[in-house]
């Protein structure tokens, strides 16, 4: 049985995010599509997307060709447009609540209105 070999660049990154399938989502303009790509590789995509290096675009097939892919421009342009997503699907649903307000402010917001946006937002 042959199995696929998983692509340089996923190879090259130390949490092997499946750049190959994040390029799909967002080549269709699936943002949380690609979102859920990083997702499955890291528990915070947000904050990979915002720190990684990107050693994957050193490795980067396409540059044989002309340019590599900026993977790290398409998890940025994942990451913001998930908060966009986020507040239009979620704030008026659950008091008024936004992403800032999950994140960052009061832990009472956190604990009340997280879990149930999580869960609704899984399915």
């Amino acid at each position: 049985m042959h199995s696929e070999q998983a692509p340089s660049c996923t190879s090259a990154c130390p949490v092997h995010v499946d750049a190959r399938k994040l390029t799909e989502y967002v080549s269709r303009g699936d943002f949380q599509g690609g979102l859920a790509a990083l997702a499955n590789a890291v528990p915070l995509p947000r904050i990979l997307a915002h720190i990684c290096d990107h050693p994957c675009q050193a490795q980067c097939k396409r540059a044989e060709a002309g340019e590599a892919i900026e993977i790290g421009l398409l998890e940025w342009a994942c990451a913001d447009r998930f908060v966009e997503w986020f507040e239009a699907e979620y704030t008026a649903r659950f008091g008024g609540v936004n992403y800032a307000e999950i994140v960052q402010d009061d832990m009472r917001n956190k604990m009340a209105r997280c879990p149930a946006i999580v869960m609704e937002s899984l399915q």
